[in-house]
């Protein structure tokens, strides 16, 4: 993942593990690269971002960006109000606790995703997803990727939000009014009356949608 910045404001810290007060240098978004390990990011109340050590740092504005090759687990804290953008190249990542926009990739590994309420993109080659939402944000894409493995969401009895659904595996919901396409591999989990707004793809796994 390679970012340009355009700002003036440019700071790098090697080898250091500060806190960076957010409300200070306003820090909107967390943009990570990590070559491999286990990433737990959390958003909090708070306006420090806690970083571990031996970890690359720059920051550019409002744009706090982490890149890190050690194989150790990576423990995250940082305003839940910041935008998340992650591309771990193999290992965990779970995120919790952000009301602004959360980005997750890994290519080997399994993604938990738990107390958003923004927009969600995640996408894992090998591995499972999980997403535990208690709230729907309307109008806000949801997007949930896996090419080999699987699928649990866990929503809300009382959801309001329709999904759109592909799988090549079968598919077990709590939800009654789940509608088979005429493609025989595309679903819709028809809640409320508007058309669907969130999406699930699976290839060679199962999907499961639970309710809480």
């Amino acid at each position: 993942m390679k970012t340009i910045f355009s700002s003036l404001f440019f700071i790098c810290l090697f080898g250091y593990s500060p806190n960076i007060l957010a409300q200070d240098i306003q820090i909107t978004q967390l943009l990570m690269e990590n070559t491999e390990g286990e990433l737990h990011i959390k958003g909090t109340e708070n306006t420090e971002i806690n970083l571990p050590k031996n970890i690359s740092t720059e920051i550019n504005g409002t744009v706090i960006t982490l890149k890190n090759q050690s194989s150790k687990l990576i423990l995250i804290e940082i305003p839940k109000y910041c935008n998340i953008k992650i591309n771990n190249h193999k290992g965990d990542i779970s995120v919790k606790n952000f009301e602004g926009k959360v980005e997750v990739e890994t290519q080997e590994g399994n993604i938990h995703l738990e107390k958003l309420s923004n927009e969600v993109y995640a996408n894992t080659n090998k591995g499972n997803i999980k997403g535990v939402f208690k709230e729907i944000a309307p109008k806000k894409i949801i997007s949930l990727v896996n090419v080999q493995g699987n699928i649990d969401v866990v929503l809300p009895k009382n959801t309001q939000a329709n999904w759109r659904i592909k799988a090549d595996a079968p598919i077990k919901s709590d939800f009654s009014n789940m509608q088979d396409t005429q493609n025989k591999k595309e679903y819709t989990l028809q809640i409320s009356p508007e058309k669907p707004t969130y999406m699930l793809y699976n290839k060679g796994g199962k999907i499961n949608i639970l309710a809480e």
